[in-house]
């Protein structure tokens, strides 16, 4: 079929096809009077055209990308091309945005099976993801966490969360689901979310009430933290420090002697970290301070996984400067 000479039918048939280049020599071509014959509203009909094209979702991502490129190019003409009214470009832009994100957010979902998922599908969803440079969307990152935490498949969570974070609900159900079955770090992956999309005070809440059923103690110290840590958001990790230190303490029953030996150990620790948070006043030193216990405490955890709990809740919660310590514990 042959393509019309009048600019304003070549424009609408042309955007219609995904021809790229053709409507980029159209807008931008050196005859002045056949470019001023575009008329607006057929540029605006053309945009129109591309959003219906784009939204009804039977266009592979690579013909809505080439429509990509043509909206682009019709909401950023040259200064001597009729213009589109810049409120319809800009909405335009965004609902393209919009559509674009629900297509790749599909297409990204689909590659799971129902059923027994492999590492290949993993490796096929990464793939994806890479070749078309997205963010999935919350929504979509958080099927496919529940996915990999349902199939056990917990490896997956690190590269999925580096992608986009899910919202604090999906946070929170994953904890559980990580709790329930024992891992220490994804449950730390979790608690280490952006303040708007980590789990709240309930989920940490529920999440630790199942660890202690079940018997995970590192895990329950941890998650035991992080309520501390929430209710405590504006202190620094020196205060911080103390606080979980001496939660520590407080709920520590005295019973071997070996035991009994480590809580007095973690005593005389919490003692200098107070003469430390009343002593320091510049961040550098109250930082270190944080570092010297943690080395300090490092010492004595043995295999108490409570203790372990808050040591690397407290050592994950720190600022890293040079290691020179200044506490001395008399342990």
């Amino acid at each position: 079929m042959a393509i019309s000479d009048d600019p304003n039918a070549r424009l609408i048939y042309c955007v219609s096809k995904g021809l790229v280049k053709t409507v980029h020599n159209i807008v931008n071509d050196n005859d002045i009077k056949r470019i001023q014959r575009i008329q607006p509203k057929v540029i605006e009909q053309a945009i129109k055209n591309i959003l219906d094209a784009t939204k009804s979702g039977h266009l592979t991502i690579e013909q809505i990308n080439k429509q990509g490129e043509i909206l682009t190019l019709l909401c950023n003409l040259p200064k001597n091309v009729p213009q589109p009214n810049p409120k319809i470009a800009a909405t335009a832009l965004a609902k393209y945005a919009e559509y674009r994100q629900n297509q790749l957010d599909e297409e990204l979902t689909n590659l799971i099976p129902n059923g027994k998922v492999k590492e290949s599908d993993w490796a096929a969803v990464f793939a994806y993801i890479q070749k078309h440079k997205m963010q999935p969307s919350q929504a979509s990152i958080g099927y496919l966490l529940r996915v990999a935490g349902a199939n056990g498949q917990w490896d997956n969570v690190k590269p999925l969360l580096s992608h986009r974070e899910p919202d604090w609900r999906m946070a929170g159900e994953l904890l559980f689901m990580a709790v329930k079955a024992g891992q220490l770090d994804v449950a730390k992956q979790l608690c280490d979310l952006s303040q708007e999309n980590m789990p709240n005070v309930n989920g940490i809440k529920r999440a630790l009430k199942e660890a202690k059923k079940e018997g995970h103690h590192e895990i329950a110290s941890y998650l035991s933290c992080e309520l501390i840590h929430q209710s405590n958001l504006e202190k620094d990790p020196l205060v911080l420090t103390q606080a979980l230190l001496q939660d520590y303490v407080a709920h520590s029953f005295v019973g071997s002697s070996l035991f009994s030996t480590q809580v007095k150990a973690v005593k005389n620790i919490l003692s200098q970290v107070k003469r430390a948070a009343a002593q320091e006043h510049d961040d550098t030193s109250r930082n270190q301070a944080v570092l010297d216990s943690v080395q300090l405490l490092q010492k004595v955890v043995g295999d108490n996984k409570e203790l372990r709990g808050y040591v690397d809740y407290i050592k994950a919660h720190s600022d890293k400067p040079e290691e020179s310590p200044s506490l001395k514990a008399e342990l």
